[in-house]
């Protein structure tokens, strides 16, 4: 009875702790939805009230500067006092639910007063003489009047002599009240509006009528000061709280922004009842709580009546235990009982049906599958929320059908032993969502690199083509069309790169390179491109402080990509003026150096809402607020996704300090990134006393399995004393021997890295045993990845040289390491570029082939030409040819099998890949079908010299 007891205990607190779980996350997830909403709402009521303050005054001292308001008593030239009057009416129209009156104070006690009849709308336009003439101001002044305020303004003439004051009277409690009414919803979310001195002078909690003291009075607003605190501080955010209402206590969200206007700092506050929702789902949840434990009751009190009419004899105790089971077996989820050696020791037939089994009795005895964290399990805890682990999940595969259980384990006592129940449900469905995820983005992916494709194959014909027509001499008209349609396909090119480095960025894609570069002139390079696109008022500047490395190891490209796409960012918004970027640093540690960016300017100011949308902070922000910016809005959250991968931040800020015109205030944008220093070790191997190659002693260092046949041959051609040795452990101590020799030590030791083998390891224990000053050390990969080049620095490798190689790329090291060297064989190597070359061009497009030849026409180099892969194979199979051009996407066969068919029959020919598709997969499988190397369309004439010159320059 006490077990039983247990269990009906455990199970009730399960059945109340899975449905508090439940409705509690639905309610937190109401709450979220709430504070955005509210959060949505007041940002649009505060950029309309940013909007306001800038124009309001704006506006008004546009009609003193432009008219002559002393007209107003100008009884002679009605047409010009007419004009004045209209003009205030706009004025007045425009700023209808704010301003009150208009008042004109003259010399000589004349008074001009423009308003609005309340009851029938219509203009009352006066002019009269004042008993008495008011001082008048020299200077603005906002003063209040009984519940309203004045805001007074100087008038001169063109000769700089005070001739009035226009009054203009505003009611901040009227136009507040209107802005708040269209979010007013009764007994749902309601308005009310804090002072600079925090306190609480408009609400709406009952109605939208001013003059209802009710809506203050009978309200208390707790922790009040929490919220006037950040309002002061300019901090705009969402909090749960209580008020007061009438003396009975309600918990509501509010969410509050600060806003200045006209002179006066205000604080918004969107408030809804928090206890509505509460309510709401305490109901429901309660009524199904209780439906469950009144029927999990029921079945348990008729199980205890039937254990109480039995007797204590075995048979009966034999009997209750089969009802139990009965009662476990009714369970729509799978439960398995396992014994502390987790063999099942009994289970329900759901549970059977989930592992594969025919009946319960097969699968009684069986060991019970433990869970392991698996990325399918992982993706369920992340997406499930808190209170969830990875090894909860576990995945079956029945026939073919991978089936995704989530596990509960209890312990419990079953037949006299201790034992644990297994709870199992079936979250497939979240299985199969996750799968279609992953689809959707294979599939944008595709799709992305298909339109990239697309776009690229005629833009390959049309930069082409203008490159060739721009090296012509040319008239200046027809120059000017020619550079207009180089800019138009470089900006389109630069958009359809964008879209692939979003996609990329999206799925994860995208990796960053690691490469020694000039920070200096990468920066230099972009403000220089910026420069003829920027405004003749606009002025350029960049500076580095004395404590930036000109030389870091990262990704030049992403770098150059994000001070151009922040640059833009500026350049849009900025007609005259500066803009200005100031670099600084400091030491990171580990070899890490965090570089600090400032960029400002003097161009429009940006609420700051604006700017998280232009920066990717709103997942679903809506692009038509963005469009008065012009914001390139795809550069601006690249940018920011990159600075991010690259270890850094992104603040967006406004105004930027470098104007203080209120219509121009600029944007900021601060950012860091990280990289590696590119600080070199000092070498002492003697390098000046080189005069022959036969004196450089070389050590090729390579594992047991490992030897390179080809880099032997080529270092005995150039006459190298090479020596070659497998890592071992008492590597070391030989060579720390060897260099007690001067004359007869190593000046060269040469790593091989390879799949099977870490070069980098050894790297590693020469730079610990202090060996690394001590010799130039080269290391040849076969295994290039991505952050050996950070490694090369960190353990002072001299240069990193990845497989395959030219031995010219060696000679060359050895050259300029050993600058004395004098050898007969650089007698051999000729000065130009071989003419007579055989090339096949393979291309289906026609506009396409025509850039290809002429590019290699104007190299001095005839071509053959292939319509197709099929057609390029027959042409490979009848000549020979030096080098081949192909493009990878054709009809009837393409470039990739075309590559392996050529190769079959004329190895060792060259083949380049042509291809609109620059992405990492598509260079993949070129390397794999043999192709040597790779040139991105739009194909320009220097990337093709660049690839004679690699491959037939000796």
């Amino acid at each position: 009875m006490k077990r039983l007891t247990l269990f009906t205990v455990i199970i009730l607190l399960l059945i109340l702790l899975i449905n508090f779980f439940y409705y509690n996350n639905l309610y937190n997830k109401q709450i979220d939805y709430v504070k955005d909403l509210l959060g949505q709402q007041i940002a649009i009521i505060g950029s309309e009230v940013y909007n306001t303050n800038i124009e309001f005054e704006k506006d008004i001292n546009k009609i003193i500067r432009e008219e002559e308001l002393s007209d107003l008593f100008n009884e002679k030239r009605p047409g010009v006092k007419d004009l004045v009057i209209e003009k205030l009416k706009f004025y007045y129209g425009k700023y209808d639910n704010f301003v009150e009156t208009i008042e004109y104070n003259g010399p000589e006690t004349q008074v001009f007063v423009l308003y609005k009849d309340l009851e029938t709308d219509a203009w009352i336009a006066n002019t009269y003489l004042a008993q008495d003439q008011k001082d008048l101001l020299e200077s603005d002044r906002l003063e209040p009047s009984r519940n309203k305020w004045d805001l007074i303004k100087p008038v001169y003439n063109s000769g700089d002599e005070l001739i009035g004051n226009i009054i203009i009277t505003v009611n901040y409690i009227k136009y507040f009240s209107s802005l708040f009414r269209k979010y007013k919803i009764e007994e749902q979310q309601w308005q009310w509006l804090v002072d600079e001195e925090g306190k609480i002078i408009f609400s709406n909690y009952y109605d939208d009528n001013i003059s209802n003291r009710a809506n203050l009075d009978d309200i208390a607003v707790r922790n009040l000061k929490r919220i006037n605190d950040d309002i002061r501080e300019g901090i705009n955010a969402n909090t749960e709280h209580s008020i007061e209402v009438a003396g009975d206590s309600r918990r509501v969200i509010s969410s509050y922004y600060a806003v200045e206007l006209l002179r006066r700092n205000f604080g918004m506050v969107f408030s809804a009842p928090g206890d509505f929702y509460q309510i709401y789902l305490i109901r429901n949840s309660l009524l199904i709580v209780s439906l469950t434990i009144i029927l999990v009751i029921s079945l348990i009190l008729l199980y205890r009546r039937f254990i109480a009419g039995q007797t204590y004899s075995a048979e009966r105790l034999r009997e209750s235990e089969q009802s139990f089971v009965r009662l476990i077996e009714l369970m729509p989820v799978g439960i398995v009982v396992v014994n502390g050696n987790n063999e099942v020791i009994k289970a329900n037939k759901s549970a059977a049906t989930m592992f594969n089994y025919p009946d319960i009795i097969e699968m009684e005895g069986k060991i019970m599958p433990e869970t392991e964290p698996s990325g399918k399990g992982v993706f369920f805890a992340e997406t499930l929320g808190s209170g969830y682990e990875a090894n909860e999940f576990m995945v079956i595969n029945k026939q073919g059908v991978d089936t995704v259980l989530y596990r509960k384990k209890i312990p419990v006592a079953f037949r006299g032993e201790e034992a644990s129940m297994i709870v199992l449900m079936d979250v497939t469905l979240l299985e199969m969502a996750h799968k279609q995820e992953s689809k959707s983005r294979e599939l944008k992916s595709e799709f992305i690199s298909k339109l990239s494709h697309e776009i690229r194959t005629p833009l390959n014909g049309i930069i082409g083509m203008a490159d060739i027509l721009a090296k012509k001499d040319n008239d200046p008209e027809s120059q000017k069309v020619i550079n207009l349609v180089k800019s138009s396909s470089d900006q389109l090119m630069e958009i359809v790169n964008d879209l692939m480095d979003f996609s990329k960025i999206e799925g994860g894609s995208l990796m960053l390179d690691a490469i020694p570069f000039n920070l200096k002139k990468e920066i230099e390079y972009c403000f220089n491109v910026a420069d003829t696109t920027a405004g003749d008022n606009i002025r350029l500047k960049w500076e580095l402080s004395d404590e930036v490395p000109e030389r870091v190891i990262g990704d030049p490209f992403r770098f150059r990509q994000i001070i151009t796409h922040l640059l833009n960012t500026s350049l849009e918004h900025t007609d005259e003026g500066e803009i200005r970027l100031t670099v600084n640093t400091r030491d990171a540690g580990n070899g890490e150096v965090l570089v600090k960016f400032d960029l400002r300017d003097t161009g429009k100011g940006y609420d700051s809402n604006i700017l998280r949308k232009m920066f990717g902070e709103y997942l679903k922000a809506e692009t038509g607020s963005l469009q008065n910016y012009g914001s390139k809005r795809l550069g601006a959250q690249i940018a920011r996704q990159l600075i991010e991968m690259m270890g850094g931040y992104l603040k967006p800020s406004t105004p930027s300090g470098l104007s203080d015109k209120a219509d121009t205030p600029g944007a900021r944008f601060e950012f860091s990134l990280k990289f590696y220093s590119d600080i070199r070790t000092k070498k002492e191997y003697d390098a000046a006393r080189v005069r022959y190659y036969k004196d450089i002693k070389t050590l090729l260092i390579s594992g047991l399995r490992e030897r390179d046949e080809n880099l032997l041959n080529a270092l005995h051609k150039l006459g190298l004393a090479t020596y070659v040795t497998s890592w071992q452990k008492q590597t070391v101590n030989l060579v720390k021997s060897n260099l007690e020799y001067v004359d007869e030590r190593y000046k060269v030791i040469i790593i091989l890295d390879t799949s099977d083998f870490n070069g980098f390891d050894v790297a590693k224990t020469l730079f610990e045993n202090g060996l690394h000053t001590e010799l130039l050390i080269l290391m040849i990969s076969s295994n290039d990845k991505r952050g050996n080049y950070v490694k090369c620095i960190k353990y002072g490798i001299d240069e990193y040289i990845v497989k395959p190689y030219k031995i010219s790329e060696l000679l060359n090291i050895l050259r300029e390491r050993f600058p004395n060297l004098e050898s007969e064989t650089e007698k051999d190597l000729p000065d130009e570029l071989k003419k007579d070359l055989k090339v096949l061009v393979v291309e289906d497009n026609l506009i396409s082939q025509k850039v290809a030849v002429t590019i290699l026409k104007n190299l001095g180099i005839s071509t053959d030409i292939a319509g197709d892969g099929k057609e390029g194979v027959e042409r490979a199979s009848a000549k020979k040819y030096d080098i081949v051009f192909m493009d990878l996407v054709m009809p009837e066969m393409d470039g990739y099998m075309a590559a392996k068919k050529i190769l079959e029959r004329s190895p060792g020919t060259l083949i380049i890949a042509l291809s609109a598709d620059s992405t990492a997969e598509s260079a993949e499988k070129a390397e794999i079908a043999g192709i040597g190397d790779f040139i991105a369309k739009p194909v320009r004439q220097e990337d093709v010299r660049k690839i004679l010159v690699k491959y037939f320059y000796r």
